[in-house]
């Protein structure tokens, strides 16, 4: 059998595809599974690079698929997941038929926060002993305080 043309090489397609979709699947039991945190994470992209002074990011449910691959259906599964933890607020202007969010990033802290060392989850081994230490002085923060 020959060797495919160049034209056809996946590694080219790849490149051709688009940029690809980074989340962290450590987060997915905080969360509440994959699509949550694909969801989230997107939002957390666009934080830093889109929201408006308020923290406000426009985002319609076509360019969250196009951007993640998610389908409308697995969206609102995974809003619903992010709304009921407190992670992300929602406005829908009606009127003008655009939907906004906005992270709460203090809920994020907050729930890792409460997170036990024991949880899980699971860390890759270099980053595990930085955050037990830095759970373990966190508590020791709390005590002295």
């Amino acid at each position: 059998m020959s060797e495919p043309s160049p034209s056809m090489r996946l590694s080219d397609c790849l490149t051709k595809l688009g940029r690809a979709v980074a989340y962290y699947p450590n987060l997915c039991p905080l969360l509440g599974g994959v699509q949550p945190t694909l969801f989230f994470c997107q939002l957390f992209w666009c934080h830093a690079h889109e929201a408006d002074a308020e923290g406000w990011i426009e985002k319609t449910m076509e360019a969250m698929t196009k951007e993640t691959g998610l389908t409308i259906s697995e969206q609102k599964t995974a809003r619903r997941a992010l709304r009921a933890r407190g992670l992300v607020e929602e406005h829908y202007a009606r009127l003008e038929h655009r939907m906004f969010y906005r992270l709460n990033i203090n809920q994020l802290n907050m729930l890792w926060d409460e997170q036990d060392t024991e949880s899980e989850i699971p860390l890759s081994g270099e980053l595990k002993p930085r955050f037990e230490k830095a759970k373990s002085a966190f508590r020791l923060k709390k005590i002295l305080q």
